[in-house]
C-alpha cells in the first residue's frame, strides 16, 4: 500500500522539482555558492572578457506547456541563472566586494525561438559578454540541444547602478574588475557586435507609440496640440452635438503627450472613459426614444385602421 502511494508521489515530485516551494531560491543559492567558491579560488580575478560560460539543464514536465514543449516563460527563468553566472565570472570583484556599492540590473531580454525543446530533453545554455556602450552591457545567450542544434537565441541588457541610482558605464566596471583593454581586438569585436546591438535599443521607441490601446475613439483619449484642437473646432459642425461638446472639452484641456506625467495620463484616461460612457449612454437613450416613438406610431396607426374599418362596416 505504501509503495502504491509513494511511487506515484515520488515520480510526480521528481518530474516537477523546479516547481516545488522555494525551488528557484534553493537553485540560486547552490549556484551562488559554487560561483563564490570558484571566484575566491581565483582571487577574484575575472575570466576573459568574452569567455563563454555553460550550464546544463533538462526540460522537466513542469517546464512544458500544452504544446508539449518547453514553455516560453521557462527560457527567461533559465536565463536568470546564466546572468548570475556571467556576473560572478566576469565581475567577481564588484559582486563580492560590497564597498564598491555597484549592482547589475537586468534591463530587458529579447528571445528568438528556432527549435522546440521536447519534454525530458537535455540542453545546454551558453552565455557570454556581447558588447556595450556608455550605459548598457549586452549579453548573448544560446540554448543548444544535445545534437548541437540551436533551439533559441537570446540577448540580455544589463545596467550597472550605484546605491544612489547613478549609472556606471560598463567599461569602468570591467576595468574595476581587472579586465585589460590593451588588446585592440577587444574594441574591434565590441564595435562589430555593437552595429547589431544598437538596433535592439530602438525597441524602446514603443514607449512613444501614438496609437491608443483603448478601443474608444482616439479623439476622446489622445491629448492634442493647439493646432489639432483648431482642426477639431473647424470640423465640429459635422459631428453630433453630444459627441462634439464632450470630445472638445477633453481636447481643449489636453496638452501634448510630451508634456504629460503618468498621473496626468491617468487623469485623461479616466476622463476619456467617463466621457465615452456618457456618450454611449446618451446614444442609447436616443435609440430607446426612437424605438418607443415607433411603437407608439404603430399603436396609433392600428387604432386609426380599426376606426376606418368600423366606419365601412356601418
Amino acid at each position: 500500500m505504501a509503495l502504491a502511494i509513494g511511487i506515484p508521489i515520488g515520480l510526480l515530485a521528481t518530474t516537477h522539482l523546479k516547481s516545488l516551494p522555494f525551488a528557484y531560491t534553493v537553485r540560486s543559492w547552490f549556484l551562488l555558492r559554487a560561483l563564490i567558491k570558484k571566484a575566491k579560488e581565483n582571487n577574484l580575478q575575472p575570466d576573459a572578457i568574452f569567455a563563454v560560460v555553460s550550464q546544463d539543464h533538462r526540460c522537466y514536465l513542469d517546464d512544458i506547456d500544452y504544446n508539449q514543449h518547453m514553455n516560453n516563460s521557462t527560457y527567461n527563468k533559465i536565463l536568470d541563472f546564466s546572468r548570475i553566472h556571467i556576473l560572478y565570472s566576469a565581475f567577481a570583484r564588484v559582486m563580492m566586494e560590497p564597498h564598491h556599492h555597484i549592482f547589475g540590473h537586468n534591463g530587458g531580454v529579447v528571445t528568438l525561438f528556432r527549435k522546440e525543446i521536447p519534454p525530458l530533453a537535455k540542453y545546454k545554455v551558453q552565455s557570454r559578454i556581447w558588447t556595450w556602450n556608455d550605459k548598457w552591457l549586452f549579453l548573448q545567450h544560446r540554448f543548444l540541444l544535445e545534437d548541437g542544434t540551436v533551439a533559441c537565441l537570446a540577448i540580455s541588457k544589463i545596467v550597472f547602478k550605484k546605491v544612489s541610482g547613478k549609472t556606471v558605464p560598463p567599461k569602468e566596471v570591467l576595468e574595476l574588475c581587472g579586465h585589460n583593454f590593451d588588446d585592440p581586438t577587444i574594441e574591434e569585436r565590441r564595435l562589430h557586435n555593437w552595429d547589431i546591438a544598437q538596433h535592439v535599443l530602438s525597441l524602446d521607441k514603443i514607449r512613444d507609440d501614438p496609437y491608443s490601446w483603448s478601443s474608444l475613439p482616439l479623439s476622446l483619449f489622445m491629448p492634442t496640440t493647439w493646432s489639432q484642437q483648431q482642426q477639431q473646432q473647424s470640423s465640429s459642425n459635422t459631428r453630433p452635438s453630444s459627441i462634439q461638446s464632450t470630445s472638445s472639452s477633453v481636447a481643449l484641456n489636453s496638452p501634448s503627450w510630451s508634456n504629460l506625467s503618468f498621473d496626468q495620463l491617468s487623469l485623461y484616461a479616466r476622463r476619456a472613459s467617463n466621457s465615452s460612457i456618457s456618450i454611449l449612454t446618451t446614444h442609447q437613450s436616443e435609440q430607446d426614444d426612437k424605438r418607443r416613438k415607433r411603437q407608439r406610431d404603430k399603436v396609433h396607426q392600428g387604432k386609426d385602421d380599426d376606426v376606418v374599418m368600423r366606419c365601412h362596416g356601418d
